[in-house]
């Protein structure tokens, strides 16, 4: 049964300026509870959340972020959700896609060499509004410095660094805050303009390298899902370029009317595939008995032998042919 107070909480509404004093509330009279408006519990105290947040045996990362809401019925039958990220994922998978962001941004130095130019960013956003007697720091100082940060860390270039700053903002408020269906269509359509972005990022980064976060995560994670020569989906990325490092699982929305489910179709042919040279490909269906083929004696000594795939299940029995 939802308590009175579980049944309050409207973290998408009542609550979105100033949740304090609903917390300290909760803290109180109920630490745990219930909320049909997340459809989610909820857990108030930091001893309680910090004992969660170190059990990832007993606690699951997987779909935590997933939309407050229902999107509306265009984004979801053109949507579609990308897969796990360093974010939403468990034990050998999360660690896998979490390696090269962590050995990118502890290697030594690395903090400490950012420390100048973050000085000097926040004087400059300063120096913006000083004069003024009062601003939102949250819209000119709070919001814009950690957003060129992480823009620096990437490796977006200046012009850039507006696209991710929006892009991430809108892919927040997909199915984390209330909108009409017009505001989520356009916040839709700023999220794809920053994907394609960064696939573009990536393919670039991956023809030449340059040290920084893009290069390194597509260095690492470039054979990820089976897919040689297509760039990592563009989810973990999105996530970690604008105002904060984590979020859910995000839509690949549209550039017209309403999502895509394939963005990185915009961004131009992909290379062709080739095998290794000496090595012989896995089993990759007739796109790799095609790659093979035209990888030409080079490539490998013989084509692919050819086999013949027995359905699952239990295996019947022979009438004569053989399986």
């Amino acid at each position: 049964m939802t308590s009175e107070l579980a049944a309050s909480y409207d973290p998408l509404g009542a609550h979105v300026e100033d949740p304090y004093p609903f917390y300290e509330q909760a803290r109180r009279r109920e630490p745990v509870f219930f909320s049909p408006r997340l459809d989610a519990w909820v857990v108030n105290r930091f001893a309680d959340v910090d004992a969660i947040l170190k059990d990832p045996a007993g606690f699951s990362s997987v779909n935590t972020l997933r939309p407050f809401r229902e999107l509306y019925p265009a984004t979801r039958r053109a949507g579609r959700w990308v897969s796990a990220d360093h974010v939403t994922s468990d034990a050998a998978v999360h660690r896998r896609l979490r390696e090269p962001y962590a050995r990118h941004l502890t290697a030594a130095g690395r903090i400490k060499g950012l420390e100048p130019g973050i000085r000097a960013r926040a004087a400059a956003l300063a120096g913006t509004f000083a004069d003024d007697g009062r601003a939102d720091l949250v819209a000119r100082f709070s919001g814009p410095l950690p957003a060129e940060t992480a823009a620096g860390v990437f490796g977006f270039a200046a012009e850039d660094v507006a696209t991710a700053r929006e892009g991430s903002e809108c892919l927040f408020a997909l199915g984390g805050s209330d909108c009409i269906e017009a505001e989520e269509a356009a916040a839709a359509r700023t999220v794809v303009a920053f994907q394609l972005m960064l696939i573009a990022y990536a393919r670039r980064r991956r023809a030449t390298p340059t040290g920084d976060l893009i290069s390194d995560v597509v260095a690492a994670l470039a054979w990820w899902g089976g897919c040689p020569g297509r760039p990592p989906t563009p989810g973990a990325a999105s996530r970690s370029g604008g105002r904060s490092t984590s979020g859910g699982r995000s839509p690949s929305p549209c550039a017209g009317e309403g999502p895509v489910k394939r963005p990185e179709r915009c961004a131009g042919p992909r290379a062709p595939w080739r095998p290794a040279p000496g090595r012989r490909p896995a089993a990759c269906g007739s796109r790799g008995r095609r790659a093979a083929r035209a990888a030409g004696p080079g490539g490998r000594s013989a084509p692919p032998a050819r086999r013949r795939c027995r359905p699952a299940g239990p295996r019947p029995a022979r009438r004569g042919r053989r399986w």
